[in-house]
């Protein structure tokens, strides 16, 4: 077994320093051609982005992370529904992912943010109203 946490760390430094090439996210198995896919959709899209982790948490060979994506919307975010032209906002959105590793790669991971989020603060959806 691997060290969790310093995979999961080394893998947040090599995607802020914009390093593709030793960014370590094999996605659920799926191979080098989803993993390529998923590093350009955000960073296309978000090429000044950053990971900001708040918490790592790790179970052997699972790990969580709590963080925040953080970044500016100059380039075309290719989205299931289709292509979102640059906003120019600037975007805080919180997220979750889970992953196991096993030895010193990436298994699988799976990502969980708040869609909305991201819309509203890219000027596509109207801010909700506070209660």
């Amino acid at each position: 077994m691997g060290d969790t946490k310093g995979i999961v760390q080394r893998n947040i430094e090599s995607w802020n320093a914009h390093d593709k090439t030793a960014w370590t996210g094999d996605i659920g198995g799926s191979g080098r051609e989803l993993r390529d896919m998923f590093y350009s959709l955000w960073t296309d899209a978000f090429p000044d982005n950053e990971i900001k982790p708040s918490v790592i948490v790790v179970d052997g060979e699972n790990a969580v992370l709590e963080a925040t994506f953080e970044g500016t919307h100059t380039g075309v975010l290719n989205a299931p529904t289709g292509p979102i032209q640059p906003t120019r906002k600037h975007v805080k959105v919180p997220f979750v992912s889970v992953s196991k590793i096993s030895g010193d790669k990436f298994t699988s991971l799976h990502l969980l943010f708040d869609q909305v989020e991201l819309m509203t603060q890219l000027g596509l959806m109207p801010v909700p109203a506070k209660v």
